[in-house]
């Protein structure tokens, strides 16, 4: 997997923005959307520059490029409006170059429109017909048509005869097209998958003008809530305007990304179709989102014709509606089973795989290694995953069984992402994320493995050479258990709130307080415990980190059920003494030692989408099963977006995996992608008893392997998914902060 752009690509995308922010003002713009038309000296510059041919063969004339390469020059497009027709011109011209060679040649730079719609037919002189609504036609001196007789034609447009624009909410070159006995300047047979891959590859481009769009609204409402004042404070500094725009830009991110991965499918229809479907949808809301927002935030101003955000509205809902075609669109969003589970690529793949990582272009598939890991998981799950530990997990409510847990540790999964010179497993992130998507897809007990990870995470950073091997390797082993106690009973998510404390005395410390929410201390060996060693010394500096043993004297544990279903535990301490030895860390450097954890918990936030496969799986086999195999419309739509939703949040936590193998610390990005998978499982746990109706309302016993049982659960169980790890709320103001550099209240 590679998110990376290559030296050639972030050379390209440079160039082109530095010419559309000198070419296009927004003077500009709104002259073109005045009316209705392109701007032609603007799209003569832009063809001089081979804007148009970037993806075209350069034996045609064109850069060389990919479709990858065609999304982000239409990033750039689209973050300045540029009144041109680049997706229809780029888009036809790679599909005549498939049909005809040498497009160029024979029809020259266009520009061009597409269409599989309309009326026309063969008549006796010519072609004859109407087409309706064809997005970039006012401009079009050429039409490239997918007609039912299985053909495709480029027919010339008579803009004095033919055209009827349409004036419309943006602005945009739409219009009707009337041919009359017109003859074709080339017409050849296709096959319908030509047809389709040229319209995915349309609704691509369009898609990624979008996100450009959506990118400059979210630019021009961050630097106007920093600025403006109400009340005494900048409105950017006030939470519920953070959260909206913290949204905004995770569905961007999310559209841009699909985007990417899409066109990183070229020239493999079945795949590029319904990527493409899916990253229109997405692109779509996640444009039409931030427009919307960004003008609300601009008050009454943004609604007046003087300021521009109003363009951007314009644009961004006027293009939604166009690319999404709703009729179509969701029918080509595939509903089959979850990708995490797919088998390992074929050789064709592979050696795609290889080319595409030489060259340094993007690529979301998993490579061999990932994918032969993956069947290895898959093979442990049937083995040991048991009925008879489901049901055990079941009837104590704690995501940890003996046997299984000793099964990961023989397979070197417990700890599995430590270096190996530490003592783990050495798994790199992306086989990481596989096993813990996997896990979490199948259910299985692996809590109390987590919890002991990032234990043993910090361990291995800042650990004395005792504690290394009396706690570390043990851990490794399967042996030794750790739990977390970090939350008080006031403090929430402000962890750095606490009120535990630890006093010296001779040879170490005497600790007094209570621990909210210890998840696993009741079976758990030890607890690494967050104290206040310094109580005069600022919030997030007086802290330390301890090693309690859970059995020691002073120490009581109390049940707490919960509505998953799940235990967790009230911790008190009283008088309990630990040696000075068992401190983890330097005293008062417990906060920074605490975030030494975090990659731990942010290799495995894919389980979060786990999880949301899990649900969408188990409702498309309901609702399969009811209707014979056939999902109604309705729910064939339905479905289309959720799947894009958990697609959305999937490709936000391979960037968290990419920025993991790098070396990054992917803070922000982890924020972003937790909120995302979270929200999703959340919001389509929900959905599903909605969908599967009263019979989803039965209970089962937690672990019972039924599919009703599944989703009643699921239910209870994805309240707690965007509160814990971090409340969606605090890392919304994570991502605002950090992100998107507002101001803090």
């Amino acid at each position: 997997m590679n998110l990376e752009l290559s030296d050639e690509q972030e050379l390209m995308v440079q160039t082109f923005r530095s010419f559309f922010r000198r070419e296009v003002p927004l003077s500009l713009v709104r002259a073109a959307a005045t009316s209705g038309s392109v701007d032609r000296g603007l799209w003569e510059r832009f063809i001089a520059m081979g804007g148009h041919t970037v993806a075209l063969p350069v034996k045609l004339g064109g850069g060389g490029g990919s479709l990858v390469d065609a999304a982000l020059v239409g990033f750039e497009a689209g973050r300045v409006l540029a009144p041109i027709p680049y997706a229809d011109t780029a888009a036809a011209l790679r599909a005549a170059a498939r049909g005809r060679p040498d497009p160029l040649g024979w029809a020259g730079d266009g520009p061009w429109a597409v269409t599989t719609e309309g009326t026309v037919t063969d008549g006796p002189r010519g072609l004859t017909g109407t087409v309706r609504w064809l997005a970039a036609g006012s401009a079009a001196r050429f039409v490239l048509l997918f007609l039912r007789d299985g053909s495709a034609a480029v027919l010339p447009v008579d803009p004095d005869g033919s055209v009827t624009p349409l004036s419309n909410l943006a602005g945009l070159p739409c219009a009707t097209v009337d041919f009359v006995d017109t003859t074709a300047l080339a017409r050849w047979s296709v096959e319908p998958h030509e047809a389709d891959e040229t319209l995915a590859e349309l609704r691509l481009l369009y898609a990624a003008l979008l996100v450009g769009c959506g990118r400059t609204a979210l630019d021009l409402a961050v630097g106007h809530v920093r600025e403006r004042r109400q009340f005494g404070h900048p409105i950017g500094s006030f939470q519920t305007i953070q959260h909206r725009l913290a949204d905004c830009v995770i569905a961007l991110d999310a559209a841009e990304l699909l985007v990417l991965r899409a066109a990183a499918y070229e020239g493999e229809v079945s795949e590029l179709v319904g990527r493409a479907a899916m990253a229109s949808l997405q692109a779509g809301e996640a444009a039409e989102q931030t427009a919307t927002e960004a003008l609300q935030f601009f008050g009454g101003y943004g609604y007046t014709l003087e300021y521009d955000i109003q363009l951007f509205l314009r644009y961004a809902k006027s293009l939604a509606v166009i690319v999404r075609d709703q009729e179509r669109i969701l029918d080509e969003v595939p509903l089959r089973p979850a990708d995490l589970l797919d088998a390992a690529e074929s050789d064709s793949d592979r050696q795609r795989s290889r080319r595409l990582h030489q060259a340094g272009g993007v690529e979301f598939r998993r490579g061999d290694e990932e994918a032969s890991f993956a069947e290895d998981v898959r093979r442990f799950l049937a083995v040991h995953l048991t009925e008879e530990v489901r049901a055990r997990v079941g009837e104590t409510g704690t995501g940890y069984d003996p046997g299984f847990h000793r099964a990961m540790a023989q397979r070197g999964w417990i700890c599995a992402s430590l270096p190996t010179d530490a003592g783990g497993g050495g798994l790199d992130p992306a086989r990481t994320a596989v096993l813990w998507e996997m896990m979490y897809y199948a259910d299985a007990p692996v809590e109390a493995q987590q919890l002991s990870e990032i234990v043993a995470s910090i361990v291995a950073q800042v650990g004395t050479h005792d504690q290394r091997g009396e706690i570390l390797a043990p851990i490794v082993r399967g042996d030794l258990l750790c739990a977390l106690g970090y939350t008080e009973p006031d403090a929430g998510s402000d962890l750095a709130a606490v009120a535990s404390r630890a006093e010296r005395v001779d040879g170490g410390y005497l600790i007094n307080g209570t621990k909210m929410f210890t998840t696993m201390a009741h079976v758990a060996d030890y607890v690494l415990l967050l104290v206040r060693t310094d109580p005069d010394a600022p919030k997030h500096r007086g802290l330390s980190l301890f090693l309690v043993p859970l059995r020691d004297e002073g120490v009581e544990i109390q049940p707490i059920h919960t509505l998953g279903g799940e235990r967790t535990n009230t911790t008190f301490y009283r008088d309990v003494f630990v040696p000075e030895g068992m401190r983890v860390g330097p005293e008062n450097a417990g906060w920074s030692v605490l975030n030494m954890g975090l990659a731990v918990e942010r290799a495995a936030v894919g389980g979060f989408v786990g999880r949301a496969w899990r649900v969408y799986d188990d409702v498309i086999s309901a609702l399969q099963g009811e209707q014979n195999g056939r999902l109604s419309p309705a729910l064939q739509r339905h479905m289309a977006e959720q799947r894009t939703r958990i697609e959305a949040a999937s490709v936000l936590c391979d960037r968290v995996y990419c920025h993991l193998a790098s070396g990054r610390a992917p803070d922000v990005e982890a924020a972003m992608a937790k909120i995302a998978a979270t929200d999703t499982f959340k919001g389509l746990a929900r959905r599903a008893l909605d969908l599967a109706g009263p019979v989803g309302l039965l209970s089962r016993p937690l672990g019972d392997p039924s599919l009703t049982g599944r989703l009643e659960h699921a239910f209870r169980h994805a309240q707690i998914s965007t509160i814990y790890a971090g409340a969606n709320e605090v890392l919304r103001n994570l991502v605002a902060n950090r992100g998107l550099a507002l101001p803090r209240s």
